[in-house]
């Protein structure tokens, strides 16, 4: 499980990380990506 806080690859946080790889990420932030 992610949060908004750790970070992850590029700088992002792994939540950020997480949206931008799999367009849908649940965590203590919540991003889905519609296309």
């Amino acid at each position: 499980m992610y949060d908004a806080l750790t970070e992850g690859p590029g700088g992002m946080s792994l939540c950020q990380y997480c949206c931008v790889r799999t367009c849908v990420c649940v965590c203590v932030c919540v991003c889905v990506c519609m296309f």
